[in-house]
């Protein structure tokens, strides 16, 4: 089955991925992830939008063709995207879904760090309670 392609400025989808950095401790391939992933859950890109291949995103980032092939593999592993032979790497119809499960496993590890913090100022659940909801309506207005 081919992909329902979505016709993406490959400027700006080239320009997601340049927010990679070798000087950051979190490994390249992870970076790529990540920043896929960010694109895909804020709507920067949607099921069928085309990434670069392999070779170009290597030589745009000026990396080992490899890593790139390892974050690709990874993300495809992750159900993020579909490679098809001859017509490139695509994000995935399901892409939506693996980033809401993902965002939502991190919102509840963050909220328990969080929590933890609030027990060890000796926060009651109705005060921690209550400047969560204050900081989730703040947010929520910015939306």
């Amino acid at each position: 089955m081919s992909p329902r392609v979505r016709i993406e400025s490959p400027a700006s989808v080239m320009a997601i991925l340049k927010q990679v950095s070798t000087q950051c401790e979190v490994p390249v391939y992870l970076q790529i992830q990540r920043l896929v992933k960010h694109a895909v859950a804020s709507k920067l890109l949607q099921a069928g939008s085309r990434l670069p291949s392999v070779r170009e995103l290597s030589e745009a980032l000026e990396l080992n063709p490899n890593t790139i092939a390892k974050a690709y593999r990874e993300l495809e592993l992750l159900g993020m995207v579909e490679t098809y032979l001859g017509k490139g790497v695509f994000v995935s119809q399901k892409a939506i879904s693996v980033c809401n499960r993902d965002t939502r496993a991190e919102l509840n590890e963050r909220l328990r760090e969080v929590a933890s913090l609030a027990a060890l100022l000796g926060d009651t659940s109705a005060s921690f309670t209550a400047a969560a909801t204050a900081a989730f309506d703040k947010a929520a207005a910015k939306l």
